[in-house]
């Protein structure tokens, strides 16, 4: 991976990224050895469970200012809404749209995410961190995830969060820079 956040490693190659003819290539040859298995229903999330499921997030998002959230709603047609979740607002505003193509690249293609009717995504930037401000925005991205996980469950709800992503993929979709920004996927 190219993905460095150390300036002095900057556009140091330190694992050559595969390159697979189709992202679902990649996922299905790295979930063979998943020992469980997840599938959900193709049913739409609600406004309201939506708004349920992202409360405990809201002063997360609100109070730091590096961390986004994007909400992809699948259409019919297979492209999927795309809304921006506005700090100022405290509300999504929509976004382009988003090819479902673009979002199997960017999820390398794992099927439970481009298979979902609604998928959250995270981003945080990383950019000019210290050591320790790294860490720490590592921290709050997977707190908001965990979050995410526990509000799901009491709604009775399936999630499924991964952190695994083609982030120069993402970028394009998200217009963040690529190297200084960390992703989390969830659906």
């Amino acid at each position: 991976s190219t993905k460095i956040h150390s300036k002095r490693q900057q556009n140091l190659t330190l694992l050559a990224p595969p390159r697979p003819e189709h992202p679902g290539i990649l996922w299905r040859a790295l979930s063979r050895h998943r020992k469980t298995t997840r599938s959900f229903t193709g049913d739409t999330v609600s406004t309201e469970q939506l708004n349920q499921v992202l409360a405990p997030c809201l002063e997360l998002l609100q109070s730091h200012a590096t961390l986004e959230l994007f909400h992809l709603k699948r259409h019919a047609d297979g492209h999927f809404e795309g809304e921006k979740w506005n700090k100022a607002s405290a509300s999504f505003v929509t976004q382009a749209s988003v090819a479902a193509a673009a979002l199997e690249s960017a999820v390398i293609g794992q099927s439970p995410i481009i298979q979902a009717s609604n998928v959250l995504w995270l981003s945080i930037s990383v950019r000019d961190l210290t050591a320790e401000g790294y860490f720490n925005a590592l921290m709050v991205l997977g707190i908001a995830a965990q979050k995410l996980c526990i509000q799901c469950a009491l709604l009775g709800l399936g999630i499924f969060v991964t952190p695994a992503s083609n982030d120069g993929e993402a970028a394009t979709i998200s217009h963040f820079d690529s190297l200084h920004n960390i992703n989390y996927f969830a659906a």
